[in-house]
Parts: structure tokens; sequence; C-alpha cells
């Protein structure tokens, strides 16, 4: 079965809404035995055939998606299978095509979009071949943005094996807002990935008001790395997106 990706951008959400979908399929095709050989407790018959637990069926439900103004859909799986999309606004259509012209949509103004999707996709009872895509995104586009600039990322002293505690991470963003307003971003921890890592990038300054234009962003590293390792770090922008960072050479 072909898998349908949503890209970076809500990666956690696309997650969580294709778990939802794939778990009883995987329960389905596999009997009570989970992946890794562990045993997937099911409830009692009488529970799960209860009006009372009946919901939704997951694939029923629409994928939920946030983007900043001016941005598009960036969906990596087999678009092909469309054979019409929808987009409204306001109650209004806004865009309408075929297969992956979707990506072409600009969500130019903030506000909630509807993207309703035909996937002629034929699904076969018998078999866990679900469709592809979900028959609705339900996007929500906000009036604000940031984006990374990776390319001038500076450290205020040199990174090594070893503990790192107190180095200061500098990275310049572009803040750019509908309205030309200020910005309120409240930035939390900055977690990494690496082998023989346990590092973090904390902001110097939780709460900013950023006005549009270009800003730099100071983070301070807790924690050590133990062995030659790559290093990537995952900031978190004004839209709850992560944008990934990872360092070019390795760390010995």
């Amino acid at each position: 079965m072909k898998n349908f990706v949503l890209k970076s951008s809500d990666k956690w959400s696309a997650k969580k809404a294709f778990s939802n979908l794939l778990l009883p399929c995987l329960i389905l095709c596999m009997g009570s035995t989970g992946l890794l050989g562990e045993t997937i407790e099911l409830a009692p018959h009488s529970e799960v055939g209860s009006k009372e637990n009946v919901g939704p069926k997951p694939e029923n439900q629409p994928l939920q998606v946030t983007l900043a103004y001016g941005d598009h859909l960036t969906l990596d799986g087999p678009l092909e299978n469309i054979s019409s999309w929808t987009i409204l606004h306001s109650g209004q259509t806004v865009g309408q095509g075929i297969g992956n012209s979707l990506l072409n949509f600009v969500f130019a103004q903030p506000g909630e979009y509807s993207v309703q999707i035909q996937d002629n996709h034929v699904h076969n009872a018998q078999s866990c071949d679900h469709s592809n895509l979900p028959s609705e995104i339900l996007v929500t586009v906000t009036g604000k943005k940031m984006v990374f600039d990776f390319t001038q990322v500076t450290f205020s002293a040199p990174i090594s094996n070893g503990n790192l505690n107190g180095i200061v991470l500098s990275v310049p963003v572009i803040v750019d807002s509908y309205d030309g307003s200020p910005i309120l971003f409240q930035q939390g921890t900055v977690y990494t990935a690496g082998v023989g890592t346990n590092l973090t990038a904390i902001p110097v300054q939780n709460v900013m008001s950023l006005n549009p234009g270009t800003v730099v962003l100071n983070y301070t590293l807790s924690g050590s790395v133990s062995r030659p390792t790559y290093v990537m770090f995952d900031f978190i922008d004004v839209n709850g997106k992560v944008q990934s960072f990872g360092l070019q050479q390795q760390i010995h």
C-alpha cells in the first residue's frame, strides 16, 4: 500500500492522523499480534460494538494542516489518483483542478480553508489498500511567517565532543506578517537528534515581539556530545512548524 505523506510542515499532526487510520488496518491484517512481536490488547467485543463507543470512522476524519499565508500544500504521495479537487474559503470556491495542480495553489489570505479531494482509488474491502489521500484537508492559514536562515548560524565557541554547556547558538530569522504588525513569538527549548548526544538549545528570551524583517535569535546550549556524530537541531517557528538545521561537519 502506498503511503500519503505530509511534508515537514505538519508531520506530527499527519503522523497522528495516519496512526488512527492504519492501526485498525494492521490489527485486521495481523490479528492481535502487534508490530515487533508485542500483543495489542483489544477491548471486549461487547465494548467495541456498543453504541457509546462508536465514533466517526478514522478515514472520514479530515486532515488538519496549518500554513503561513503565501504558502502551498506540500504533499508527497501518489497524487495521480486525484480526479478533482476543490478549495473553499468562507463558503466560496477559490480553486479547482485535478491531480498535482493542487500543489500549485497559493493560500494567499489568512483564514480557514476546506480542500475537498475526489480520489478515483477503488478500495478492496478484503484487503488493506485504503485510499492514499484524505477526502478533506482543513487548512488554517495564519497571517504570520518565519524562516530560519540556517546559512548564517554561529556558535560562541567551537563545537566538539564533551560538555557544551553555556555555548551560545545564534541564528537569524526572517519575520513577516500579513498586515505588517509585530509578531508575538513564544519559543521553547530546541531539541536535537544525534548518536551519543543529550544536547538542547534553550532560548535566551522565551517571549519576544518581533517586527517584520530580520531578527537574530540566541539560544544557550545545554548538555554534551560523547562520541563523533552529526547533530540535527529542530527549531519550532511561530506557526508551530519544525525547521531543522543539521551541522554539516561531524562533531569530534
